[in-house]
């Protein structure tokens, strides 16, 4: 029986910008393997997958080659997906993950939320190799578990940077997160990680669940939009509420389809 996938745009209104993101939806449980193909058939990095056990709605993530943890535009989609063809009815869900995690989702101002856990960031020293790659020096530097980060202080300085991607694959951190304020949002953001195969992030949700906290303390203030300005551009509502991070966008679907996966 053919499957339900969809393509969603996460994080903008027009489908040519935004992170699409692949939503398969399964009717029993596949091989890891058979996911994995798929994945690579759709030369995708990650797919989202739900399915239903018993009264709740799964989610999980394929690569290539293995499983993935859960990027944030990934989570979007198949909040969407969840919240327009599983429940259409509910205003919000919880998505179970493998290993006892959940994600809340639900509708917001017209938009699509998901809870995250913030994530902790420290100083760092990292300025001079910064510099280096960024061909511009950041005002300081700070690192977390996901990457580094560069702050500037305009987003026309992010706007302006082209990174030496060679060297930024060099650096010890998977990626560099560069931020600043922004003139017509709370703060600006670009992400890069070509050691990921991933020159520029087209909209990076997980870097957020580190730059809420960052700029709701330097910006005393809890609801924060931020935007991503990469070549297809995104934007994104922010909120903290202790140590989680809401973070929600518009959501846009823009191939509605099915697979037929072998039997």
């Amino acid at each position: 029986m053919p499957l339900p996938i969809q393509q969603i745009v996460t994080f903008a209104g027009d489908p040519f910008c935004g992170n699409p993101a692949f939503v398969l939806t399964l009717d029993a449980p596949r091989p890891d393997s058979m996911l994995q193909a798929l994945c690579r058939q759709l030369q995708e990095s990650v797919l989202a997958v739900l399915w239903r056990e018993e009264k709740a709605v799964r989610l999980g993530y394929f690569t290539p080659d293995s499983r993935h943890s859960g990027p944030g535009h990934s989570t979007h989609a198949a909040a969407w997906v969840a919240l327009n063809r599983l429940q259409p009815d509910a205003a919000a869900i919880d998505l179970m993950l493998e290993g006892g995690g959940r994600r809340l989702a639900r509708r917001e101002n017209g938009r699509i939320a998901v809870d995250w856990p913030a994530m902790p960031f420290e100083d760092a020293d990292a300025i001079a190799e910064l510099t280096e790659c960024l061909g511009r020096a950041p005002r300081e530097t700070l690192d977390s578990s996901f990457g580094v980060i560069a702050v500037f202080d305009s987003d026309l300085e992010v706007a302006a940077l082209v990174p030496d991607l060679a060297k930024v694959a060099r650096l010890k951190s998977d990626t560099v997160i560069v931020t600043s304020p922004a003139r017509d949002a709370d703060f600006a953001i670009r992400v890069f990680a070509p050691k990921l195969g991933l020159p520029e992030d087209p909209v990076c949700g997980t870097a957020h669940r580190i730059l809420v906290p960052l700029w709701a303390e330097r910006l005393a203030r809890r609801e924060l939009v931020s935007h991503q300005l990469s070549p297809r551009g995104g934007k994104l509502y922010c909120r903290l509420d202790g140590g989680t991070v809401t973070i929600s966008g518009e959501a846009t679907l823009f191939i509605d389809g099915t697979v037929a996966l072998p039997g």
